[in-house]
């Protein structure tokens, strides 16, 4: 049963330690320059291998031999993922939202494995479950709202950039005040799922069908787009607030 919550805990932090560097300190410029510029590909995973090898030191109490071993695989795995299986994906025709999802999964899947194998191999004095235990309530909020603002505003840009096609007219600022917007009811909607208040979440929908009523009755077209935004946006900000708080409160 504490092997369990080893592995939940940990993982949590590793999975809070992936949204803020693949995410928040890779910028939009540095994301579309590295498709195209091998250095800014090469700079992109040295930061984020860096960052998670630096936390996970700081959760295990490892060596100098498993921590050229993590580095390795982790700038190796991320290069591979960020480069050639990122152009193979392109030339194959799938939608963006269909190569974000395919890439995130290949991370996710590529840490929890890494966490696990540390598990196994870290001695029992070398975690600081107590620590992270302690602070569980505290990481579930930071681990939710971390990963429901760049990370989830990005998938759900993904998700409408092929709905909108070529016909969208939100330009400007429209569209920077529309990024904002969907960054707040994503907060909004983890802090009322954190505090169980579920019937709340309603408040959502009636705030931005209010603002966008007239749009809405007149275009289906847009109808369908801000429906199929705004609901996106509530699955992924109760999916994290679920998935956190399962991970920092199994013990």
């Amino acid at each position: 049963e504490q092997g369990g919550c080893r592995k939940m805990l940990t993982l949590g932090i590793v999975l809070i330690a992936h949204c803020i560097f693949d995410f928040y300190l890779q910028s939009t410029g540095m994301a579309v320059q590295k498709e195209t510029d091998n250095k800014v590909l090469v700079l992109h995973c040295v930061i984020y291998c860096v960052g998670i090898s630096l936390v996970v030191n700081a959760i295990y109490e490892i060596g100098c031999l498993q921590n050229l071993i993590i580095f390795g695989v982790l700038i190796a795995s991320h290069y591979f993922m960020d480069g050639p299986a990122r152009l193979y994906l392109c030339k194959g025709g799938r939608s963006p939202i269909a190569r974000f999802a395919i890439d995130q999964i290949a991370h996710v899947l590529i840490l929890t494995a890494l966490d696990f194998f540390l598990l196994f191999c870290a001695r029992t004095r070398g975690y600081t479950v107590e620590l992270i235990q302690v602070h569980s309530v505290e990481l579930a909020w930071t681990g939710s709202s971390v990963a429901v603002c760049r990370p989830a505003g990005i998938a759900v840009s993904k998700m409408l950039e092929s709905a909108r096609g070529q016909n969208s007219d939100e330009k400007g600022d429209t569209v920077h005040s529309g990024k904002w917007i969907g960054i707040f009811e994503r907060l909004i909607v983890v802090a009322l799922s954190l505090l169980a208040q579920y019937s709340a979440i309603a408040f959502v929908f009636t705030a931005k069908s209010i603002a966008r009523f007239k749009e809405i009755e007149n275009n289906q077209g847009f109808a369908e787009v801000y429906l199929l935004g705004t609901l996106a946006s509530v699955v992924f900000a109760m999916g994290s607030a679920l998935l956190f708080s399962y991970l920092f409160s199994l013990c």
